[in-house]
């Protein structure tokens, strides 16, 4: 017990606790306090870039349709932006558009989403509501296949409007020579909206 005690009342020296905050400061500043991201590789920053165009061109559109909850204007300025092939890095993707509780309102699918499923359980959906900004992740259809997804806010006058969602299928995303690891790194921001 006196040797704990005697610990407790000697001070540190300078020297002592300079070491331990140059220690510290090495230690977070060389790893982070996050997970390394890993480096995205040529393919991955043109999808990055790709993609970007594509929920700018697809959310500058939406955004005041699907506002308005007019389910034919939605279906209409989708049909016209994705024949516009607007995809990134050359990419066949999937684009659906979800109103704010998930439910589908209208798609340009190659794997078809059920225009009954509503997705507003989905975790990346859930967020999207949340937090207003683009989230990634992988989805499992029922086939049993999986399709990598960009989720979306589509802001109309600063409020939520609906959801955009590209889906890129697992097998196209690797044969573009992007990883799941780069793919869910990417670095998107949601378009600012219609004023």
């Amino acid at each position: 017990m006196n040797a704990i005690h005697s610990l407790q009342r000697s001070p540190l020296s300078p020297v002592s606790v300079f070491s331990v905050v140059l220690c510290l400061f090495v230690l977070f500043g060389t790893t982070g306090c996050s997970p390394d991201k890993p480096a995205l590789g040529k393919s991955a920053l043109s999808l990055r870039d790709g993609l970007q165009d594509t929920l700018n061109l697809f959310s500058a559109g939406l955004a005041e349709p699907i506002s308005k909850r007019d389910k034919k204007r939605v279906k209409a300025a989708l049909d016209t932006l994705a024949s516009k092939d607007a995809t990134p890095a050359n990419i066949p993707v999937s684009i659906a558009v979800l109103d704010t509780r998930g439910a589908t309102v209208a798609t340009a699918a190659r794997t078809e989403l059920s225009a009954t499923q509503n997705y507003g359980h989905y975790h990346a959906v859930a967020q999207v509501v949340q937090k207003k900004k683009v989230i990634l992740s992988n989805l499992y259809l029922q086939s049993g296949d999986m399709i990598f997804i960009v989720c979306a806010p589509l802001l109309y006058r600063q409020k939520l409007a609906g959801i955009l969602i590209i889906g890129i299928d697992d097998d196209l995303l690797h044969q573009a020579g992007v990883t799941d690891a780069e793919f869910l790194s990417l670095p998107l921001t949601p378009h600012p909206g219609t004023p």
